[in-house]
Formats: structure tokens, sequence, C-alpha cells
């Protein structure tokens, strides 16, 4: 049955704003492919269930990268990465599989795909997935080979640590207390000192599986500052769950997250993922996983990037540092881009932000039309031409252009150059 407008709230004006957002019409041209195509094909589908059958709707709604861009120009406040997800949720088929297993076991498939990709990192496969048109099993090498792309070498190291409760004064993170009069089950943070002394590092999928040195930079950064890092086995933020319209396991996967951090005592959750800390600051959109509102803006608070502590350090950079260091923006960053702050302060003039483009890693995207994800991919590239090394605060663009990149530029995360 087809709901009244009223219901459905604001609709698309086919103003084409998000048409000079998307990166797959940037980089097709396919206005088929502009996320109000896809708006208007859910309302289409909406007030005529049926019309397309399943095996189109699905392929219909695979064609999204997920990066939320749209959403940041939309003159009417839509978000069509989730209109797409609630597409994918109402049509599923092999790829929602997929790419639940891909998640799900993590902590096996991850390492085994990282050893691979290593062991396929040879002559003839080699040359295949650097061909021009390297086709769907050569772009499949590609991304298997980016995974297990040698690591920088560490040039940035710690002179001096400002005292956590300074870091968050100046960092503007609430260290009282929250008045709970009301009570909430489980224990809470008690003081500002024990805010400052205690935090939950959220490592990611990325870092727990398939890149442990970056969970291991951000740990000893953490110790060396001051802080006393509480273990956590975090579930997936959701995120990429979500995008896949796995929206019941995104569900859990928030749940479970939320448990730990109440057991945890409410405190600060450190991220280095842009796309991890753009998840979890979602999680308010589920007001029904929290206590109340209160417990909600906490949440919202205490989530922060690992870089807006990190900023107020004094860092020394080794005399045979590259001179310049290109950086990568995330898509999924949202207001302040703390990872940059952070890169300007340390690196200064060797620091070149690059023009703000995808890096066309794109999730599930890669697994319905990998060609499709390839073109953004290469235009990214063209922008890392002459430089010798890109850095980037999201996992999942690290993993992107360490598989896409020139063989002259080393690429990572930001973790990878401190020591």
């Amino acid at each position: 049955m087809s709901r009244d407008k009223d219901e459905r709230g604001p609709e698309c004006i086919l103003c084409g704003k998000c048409l000079s957002a998307c990166p797959l019409v940037e980089a097709t041209g396919q206005e088929e492919l502009a996320p109000r195509s896809k708006v208007r094909l859910a309302d289409f589908l909406q007030e005529q269930p049926g019309t397309l059958d399943e095996q189109d709707a699905a392929r219909l709604a695979s064609l999204c990268l997920g990066c939320g861009r749209c959403a940041r120009v939309c003159a009417q406040g839509l978000e069509p990465a989730r209109t797409v997800a609630g597409l994918r949720a109402a049509h599923p088929g092999w790829r929602q599989w997929l790419w639940k297993q891909w998640i799900d076991r993590a902590s096996t498939l991850w390492p085994l795909a990282r050893r691979s990709g290593g062991m396929l990192d040879r002559a003839p496969l080699r040359s295949l997935a650097r061909r021009p048109e390297p086709g769907r099993l050569g772009l499949l090498l590609k991304s298997l080979q980016g995974l297990d792309r040698c690591p920088m070498r560490a040039y940035v190291s710690l002179r001096e640590a400002p005292e956590p409760m300074e870091v968050l004064a100046r960092s503007g993170v609430d260290a009282q207390a929250p008045d709970v009069a009301g009570g909430w089950p489980g224990p809470s943070i008690q003081s500002g000192a024990d805010l400052a002394q205690g935090v939950l590092l959220f490592s990611g999928c990325a870092g727990q599986h398939l890149r442990p040195e970056w969970d291991a930079k951000a740990r000893s950064l953490l110790v060396a500052l001051g802080w006393r890092r509480t273990h956590a086995e975090f579930a997936c933020c959701g995120s990429t769950l979500g995008t896949a319209g796995l929206l019941a396991e995104q569900h859990t996967a928030r749940e479970r997250n939320l448990e730990i951090w109440r057991a945890g005592g409410r405190g600060l959750v450190v991220a280095y993922c842009a796309s991890c800390l753009n998840g979890l600051w979602a999680y308010v959109q589920e007001p029904e996983l929290f206590v109340d509102g209160r417990e909600a803006a906490l949440w919202r608070e205490r989530v922060v990037p690992l870089a807006r502590l990190l900023k107020f350090g004094r860092f020394m950079v080794s005399d045979d540092a590259p001179e310049v260091a290109g950086y990568h923006r995330p898509c999924h960053v949202c207001g302040a881009d703390h990872d940059a702050a952070l890169l300007r302060t340390v690196l200064g003039s060797r620091l070149r932000e690059l023009p703000d483009r995808c890096c066309g890693f794109g999730g599930p995207l890669r697994l319905a039309d990998p060609a499709l994800a390839d073109a953004v991919a290469r235009r990214r590239v063209a922008d890392l031409a002459g430089l010798p090394q890109v850095l980037t605060g999201c996992t999942a663009c690290a993993l992107q252009l360490a598989a896409s990149a020139p063989e002259q530029t080393t690429t990572g995360h930001w973790l990878d150059i401190f020591s």
C-alpha cells in the first residue's frame, strides 16, 4: 500500500544538487546513477510495488557508494544512502549474504585475505591487476594485493604530552558527570578525573582483524599521553552493515557496543577511523537504543576521534621524513576534520591536502559492480601523481588507496607515520 506525501515526509524536488556531489555521476556522467534517481525509484516502488521484479530492484539499489555526500547538499534534508539501504533490505540477494559473512567472520576471513594478497602480488597476477582494463578478476586481485601492501616508515615521535585533564578541557569534552537523578542501570563515570583516566578504544573491523599494527599504535599513543586504556571487545560499528541493507544486524551491533560502553562506565570511546566515528555518532538516529535522551546526548559527546586527543601534544618529525605528504579527506568526515588538523600541526608545510574526492571503496558496490567503483577510484588516483606518500584517517580509505595508488606512492593511515 502506498502512503501519502505527508506520511513520507520531504520529497525530492529534482533540484540537481546531488548530481554535482555524487562521485558515481562525476566518474561516469550517467545521471541514472544519481542519488535523486534512487530516491525517485524508492518512491515509485512504494507507490506501485511489484512494478519491478526482485532482480531489477536489487540491481538498481546496489549502485550506490554509500558515501553520504549527497545528503550534505540536499535542500530537502534527504539521505539517499539510507533510502538505498532500505531498498537493499527490501530486496536482499547474494551480495547481502556475502557481505554479512565478510563482517561476521572477519576474524578468520580478513587475515586470510591479507595473506592471500601477499601471495598473489606476483607476476603475472600482478600485471593482470595493473592492466588499464583489468576486468573483474583483475579488480579482485588488485583489492587483495592492497590488503598486504608494505606499510610506510614511521618518522614522527612524541616529545611532550599534556595531562589528560588538560586535554579534556582544551578539546571541549565535558568531563563532568551528568545529572542522572532518575537513575541509569549499570556503572557511570563519577568525576572528571575518572573520565580522564579511562578510555575505551574502538578498534573497528580493520584494526581488529586486518591491520593490528594500527591498533597497537593507537594503544601506545594513548599510554604515552597518560591515558589508561580499558580493553573492550566492541563489535563492528554497524555502518557497513547498514549500508549493505543488513539493518537487523546493524541494530544488534549497535546494541552490543552500547552495552560495552555502559559496562565500562559511560566514559570516552576513542576511534581512529572516520567511517567508524560517523557510524558510532549515527546511533542517536535510533532513540530506542538509549535509556533516554540524556544518555543519547552523552554518547554523542563521548565518542571522540583519537586525533582530537593527540593534537595538543608536541611531536618531532625526523630529518628523513618525506618532503611532502598528501592527505585524503574521507567522505564520512562530518564537520571538523580532526585528522587533518593533527597532521597540519605535526607536518606543517609538508602536508598537501588533496582535492575532495571519494576513494572509490564503496563497500557492497565492489561486489555489485567493481568496474564502476574502480572508475571512481581512478579519479582519486589521478590526484596522487608525483606524491611520495598519501595519508588518510579512514581505515577503509587507507585500504582502497593501497590497492589503487601508483607503485611509487606509499599510502596508509596517519597512524603509520607515528612511532
